[in-house]
């Protein structure tokens, strides 16, 4: 269609030139640019319908894996007796949902764009992961607070925090880290001179000893290996509380 348009307007357009000036060289240096304009957009035009078109199969794609995989566990769910195996399957349910929600806001976000707000992205996990455990059955739909400024950060950067957020939130939840009426901070700063942005976790009511359960962990293991990623170190603060935080 758009080149049949192409086409149309450029004989229209030919016809008015020659009929106004005939035989001149500017109406054929005229009719020449607008031949190679026409050519371009509809080129443009099409790449820009395939790359669209790329990105939603692949997202369509991602996201039907996802839901694969997550009833393959909920199957498994309801066929497991063992305590330990249904912790394990709740976990890696956790974090096939938070993969779930990166993909939706990576393909909600512009292509062209390549970037993630950083309040969306965290409270896209926190509210995955209040849905997912019922915390507002509980009254606790408060219980994680949101402290960021409002910046946005590249989608290879997004990716590895928000899945460590929600490594934070599924050990909290699950070892029910928490009171009900006090909150647990998520702190997100941005520092334009140095370019970096501040990470900070803080659980300031969990028990003293919560280290002992936490060490030795997949949790642990995956956090770190996610801050890697970010070419920064996980800081882990042991005393009278619970603080984690990086910069990247």
């Amino acid at each position: 269609m758009m080149v049949l348009f192409g086409f149309i307007l450029f004989f229209v357009t030919k016809q008015i030139l020659f009929a106004a000036f005939p035989h001149t060289l500017s109406s054929l240096l005229f009719c020449a640019s607008l031949i190679v304009i026409i050519v371009l957009t509809v080129k443009t035009i099409s790449l820009k319908k395939r790359s669209n078109f790329l990105r939603k199969e692949m997202h369509h794609r991602v996201k039907n894996n996802i839901q694969l995989v997550s009833s393959l566990i909920n199957l498994q769910l309801r066929h497991s007796i063992d305590h330990k195996v249904l912790s394990e399957l709740k976990d890696s349910k956790s974090r096939f949902a938070a993969l779930g929600i990166l993909n939706k806001i990576i393909f909600q976000t512009e292509v062209s764009h390549k970037k993630i707000n950083i309040n969306t992205l965290a409270n896209s996990i926190v509210e995955k992961s209040i849905n997912q455990n019922n915390l507002e059955k509980e009254g606790l739909n408060k219980l994680f607070t949101i402290n960021a400024k409002v910046f946005e950060i590249d989608i290879e950067k997004a990716i590895p925090l928000g899945l460590i957020i929600n490594e934070l939130l599924l050990f909290n939840i699950k070892n029910k880290l928490y009171s009900p009426g006090k909150q647990i901070a998520i702190n997100l700063d941005y520092c334009f001179d140095s370019n970096r942005c501040k990470f900070k976790f803080v659980n300031n009511h969990a028990p003293s000893n919560w280290n002992i359960n936490f060490d030795n962990t997949l949790s642990k293991r995956i956090i770190v290996r996610l801050a890697n990623q970010l070419q920064s170190e996980m800081k882990i603060d042991y005393d009278e509380k619970m603080e984690f935080s990086f910069s990247f």
